[in-house]
């Protein structure tokens, strides 16, 4: 089997796409199906991003031509998710930024409350969502993803609320609280926390 045969052999046996593999290595679609054609050769650094997205070793990924397959590592089968470090490091980086937008957000929410309101008559404590988004930086378990997606969407829930009631404020709490559920919701997300579907 040629290293070629043996790229596409292990990306279906994963069930990925050419795109997936693309998109996990920062590449295009081309030098994927490149690789798989023979009509190029994957660098060192993308061979190692490559076994290690597949699962295997560097040397089950560089298989000789004319031997059999190894069999697959334990815990490497198609039921257990294997991540490339760039897709955890995208995550990551999207979670910390939405964290920080939504502390943004909260802030100019108290600045403008007790400029227009006066000190005594806005809420200038601090959300319990903002809290749960901070937390969500060290504990990464996917009880603490339910409670950041509950507490958003009692914040979408409230701010449909208040602006049905007639507070255009609201139209700006419902985008960013929509945005924010809507990150936590996304698949690399889910992942980040734990979580298996």
């Amino acid at each position: 089997m040629t290293l070629a045969e043996n790229l596409k052999a292990l990306r279906t046996e994963k069930g990925l796409s050419q795109e997936e593999v693309a998109g996990a290595l920062f590449l295009s679609r081309q030098s994927v199906s490149k690789w798989e054609n023979g009509q190029a050769e994957p660098g060192v650094e993308n061979l190692k991003a490559l076994a290690r997205l597949y699962g295997v070793s560097l040397d089950r990924l560089l298989l000789a031509e004319g031997e059999p397959p190894a069999p697959a590592e334990p815990g490497t089968g198609s039921n257990s998710p294997v991540e490339a470090p760039a897709m955890k490091w995208r995550a990551e980086r999207a979670y910390l930024i939405w964290t920080s937008v939504l502390m943004l957000w909260y802030a100019a929410e108290t600045v403008f409350t007790m400029a227009f309101f006066g000190p005594g008559n806005g809420s200038a404590g601090i959300p319990l969502s903002a809290i749960a988004m901070v937390l969500g930086i060290w504990v990464r378990y996917p009880a603490m993803w339910v409670v950041d997606v509950c507490l958003f969407g009692l914040n979408l829930l409230t701010n449909v609320m208040s602006l049905s009631a007639g507070r255009v404020a609201a139209a700006a709490g419902l985008a960013v609280n929509g945005v924010c559920l809507w990150m936590l919701i996304r698949p690399a997300m889910r992942k980040r926390f734990g979580m298996k579907r």
